[in-house]
């Protein structure tokens, strides 16, 4: 099923454009709840990345912490994407 935006986030479409069964409508409400989450925390990752080429010279300290950020955002990412998966 392709979907646009709107139809896979239910909190702003218009009643009168829902006209799903119930069940289906959860779905398609998690789902847009974890694109919307994915999102976000893709987001953050590319801040960081930016962070990274903002500053001129980063320590290779503070250039591993923000690695090891991305890294963690990566994995809860697949994680959550697993768990919505699994609802399917």
């Amino acid at each position: 099923m392709i979907a646009t935006a709107v139809e896979m986030c239910p909190a702003i479409t218009p009643v009168s454009h829902r006209v799903r069964p119930r069940g289906i409508d959860r779905l398609v409400s998690v789902t847009g709840l974890a694109m919307l989450r994915f999102a976000r925390d893709h987001a953050q990752v590319r801040a960081q990345r930016e962070t990274i080429r903002a500053s001129s010279m980063p320590s290779v300290a503070e250039y591993h912490e923000l690695v090891r950020q991305a890294e963690r955002l990566r994995d809860e990412m697949r994680a959550q994407a697993a768990y919505y998966h699994q609802m399917r």
